[in-house]
C-alpha cells in the first residue's frame, strides 16, 4: 500500500539496469601480429626484388611462395603457411589489408586469439594444399585470401546461428563494408587476369564453414566448457591429418625450384671457366699480329697455359648431371662437348703449327666443327629460364 508520500506515476520510476552490459572490445594483439608479418615479409620481399609493384617470381619462391616445385622438396612445409603471410605487391596490401583487419579482429574478438592464430594456420595450410592439387606445378600462388573468407565465412555462419557472443547485423557498419570493396576488386581483376587460386579460395571458403559449425564464441564456451572443446580438436587433429597425407600425395613435379637455382649457378660457374681462357686464346693471337711473332713461337707457352686449364673444364664438367626433365636438359650435352671439342681443337692445331702437318689441320678442322655446334646451341637456348607463373589467392 502506497503512503502519502510515494511517488506511484510510472515517468518517475527510475529504470531498470540491463544486467548484461557489453564490455569493451578487446585489443586484437593476435590479429596485430599476424599483419605485422604479412607486412614485413612482404616488404622483405618487394626490397629483395627492387621493386614494389610486379616482383619476379625468383623473389616470390626465396620469400615462401607455393608452388609444387618447392613446396613438395624436403624441407619445405614452411611454405603452406608462410606463402599465406605474402602478400605478393603493394597493390595487394593497399587492397587486402583493410578487409584482414575487419574480419580477423572480429574473429579474434568472438572466438580468442589464440582460436584464430590455430585457425589461420590451419586454414592457411589447407588452402596450400588444394592450390598443390588444383594448380599447375609452374604456378606460384601467395596471397591470404583463402584464409581471410574463411574467418569471414565463419562469423557470417555465427551471426545466421545467433550464437551468443557472435558479431551483431548492427555490428556491420558501413565503413566496415567498404573494407570488403578493394578485395572484390583485387579478386575480380585476379580472375580477368587468370591469376586467380581458386583451388585455395574454395578451400578457405569450406573451412569457413567447418569453422562456423564447431567454433563457439567466447560468451557461450562458458555454459558448454565439458563439451564445447572436443569438436575443435577433433577437427583440429583432422586438418593436420589432411594437410599431411595432402601434402605427402599431392602429384610430384618432374623438377625442383632448387634443381632450377642449381643449374642457373652452375652456368655461372661455366662461364667464369669457359670465358677467360677463350679470352687469353685471343690474347696470344692478338700478341702474334701486333708483335709479328710465328705462332709457332707462341705454343710452347700457350701448350703449357691453355691445354692443362681446358683439360680440367673438361673433367669437371664430364660428371655434371641435371634433372633430363628440366626445360634445358639438352644443354647438358653442348656443355659438355664445348670444353672437349676446344681442347681437342687447341692440341690439333698446335700440333699443325709445330710440325706443320695437313693431318693435323684437317682433325682441328673437324673439332672446330664440333666447337660451333656445341657453342651455337649454347647461345640460342638460355639456361634455366623456365619460371613457374605468377598466382594469387
Amino acid at each position: 500500500m502506497a503512503t502519502a508520500f510515494d511517488d506511484t506515476r510510472p515517468d518517475t520510476q527510475p529504470a531498470a539496469l540491463d544486467a548484461r552490459i557489453e564490455p569493451r572490445p578487446a585489443w586484437a594483439w593476435c590479429t596485430v601480429l599476424i599483419l605485422l608479418a604479412m607486412l614485413g615479409l612482404t616488404a622483405v620481399m618487394l626490397y629483395s626484388a627492387g621493386t614494389w609493384f610486379t616482383p619476379g617470381n625468383d623473389a616470390l619462391l626465396t620469400w615462401g611462395g607455393n608452388s609444387a616445385t618447392t613446396t613438395l622438396e624436403s624441407g619445405n612445409w614452411w611454405r603452406l603457411v608462410a606463402s599465406k603471410l605474402q602478400l605478393g605487391s603493394v597493390i595487394g596490401l593497399v587492397t587486402f589489408i583493410p578487409f584482414f583487419w575487419v574480419v580477423s579482429g572480429a574473429f579474434e574478438r568472438t572466438y580468442g586469439a589464440w582460436r584464430l592464430l590455430l585457425s589461420f594456420v590451419l586454414v592457411s595450410a589447407l588452402c596450400s594444399v588444394a592450390t598443390l592439387y588444383f594448380r599447375d606445378f609452374m604456378t606460384v600462388s601467395v596471397g591470404a585470401g583463402g584464409p581471410a573468407l574463411g574467418l569471414g565465412l565463419c562469423l557470417l555462419i555465427a551471426m545466421w546461428r545467433g550464437a551468443e557472443g557472435a558479431p551483431r547485423r548492427q555490428d556491420l557498419s558501413i565503413l566496415r563494408g567498404l573494407a570488403l570493396l578493394p578485395l572484390l576488386g583485387l579478386l575480380g581483376f585476379a580472375v580477368v587476369k587468370g591469376s586467380a587460386d581458386f583451388g585455395s579460395l574454395l578451400a578457405g571458403l569450406l573451412c569457413g564453414v567447418v569453422l562456423g559449425v564447431v567454433l563457439r564464441p567466447k560468451a557461450s564456451q562458458a555454459d558448454a566448457r565439458r563439451s564445447g572443446w572436443l569438436a575443435p580438436v577433433a577437427a583440429s587433429l583432422i586438418a593436420v591429418i589432411v594437410i599431411a597425407a595432402g601434402t605427402f600425395y599431392a602429384p610430384k613435379p618432374p623438377y625442383y625450384w632448387s634443381e632450377v637455382m642449381a643449374l642457373q649457378q652452375a652456368a655461372r660457374e661455366y662461364e667464369s671457366q669457359i670465358n677467360p681462357l677463350n679470352a687469353r686464346f685471343e690474347a696470344f693471337m692478338n700478341k702474334a699480329l701486333e708483335e709479328d711473332i710465328p705462332a709457332k713461337d707462341l705454343v710452347p707457352q700457350m701448350s703449357a697455359e691453355l691445354i692443362p686449364a681446358w683439360r680440367a673444364v673438361e673433367q669437371r664438367w664430364s660428371a655434371f648431371t641435371i634433372n633430363p626433365a628440366m626445360p634445358d636438359a639438352s644443354l647438358l650435352a653442348a656443355m659438355k662437348q664445348y670444353p672437349q671439342s676446344r681442347r681437342a681443337f687447341l692440341e690439333a692445331t698446335f700440333k699443325g703449327w709445330s710440325t706443320g702437318d695437313e693431318a693435323a689441320f684437317i682433325e682441328a678442322s673437324k673439332h672446330k666443327d664440333m666447337l660451333e655446334q656445341a657453342r651455337l646451341a649454347l647461345i640460342k637456348a638460355p639456361v634455366a629460364k623456365a619460371e613457374p607463373k605468377a598466382g594469387k589467392s
